[in-house]
């Protein structure tokens, strides 16, 4: 993103791991952003829409410093469900809220 905070470059999960933002959160759309996607047609926001919307110059975000997890297969959820305990533990012996 640029100091504007438009988008420049997009890429989908690659299967590496490692620090970098991420696309998260709400996506405010004008409806005929919508319309223009073929009636009955199968197509992914992250494959196929946000990357020619970036090309476009049509994206903006915001980056939101903090922790995100992917809970999207069972190993990731319990790897979660230990940070929250960790974080929980933590929390309760010094008095604080997570």
């Amino acid at each position: 993103m640029n100091e504007c905070g438009k988008v420049l470059t997009f890429g989908e999960k690659t299967g590496e791991s490692g620090p970098g933002w991420i696309n998260a959160g709400a996506y405010l759309l004008e409806p005929a952003v919508l319309r223009a996607v073929p009636e009955g047609a199968v197509c992914s926001l992250e494959y196929d829409l946000l990357p020619r919307w970036v090309a476009a110059g049509a994206v903006y975000g915001e980056k939101c410093p903090g922790e995100f997890f992917d809970i999207g297969t069972p190993e990731d959820y319990r790897a979660f469900q230990r940070w929250i305990a960790a974080r929980s533990s933590r929390s309760e012996s010094d008095g604080h809220p997570l």
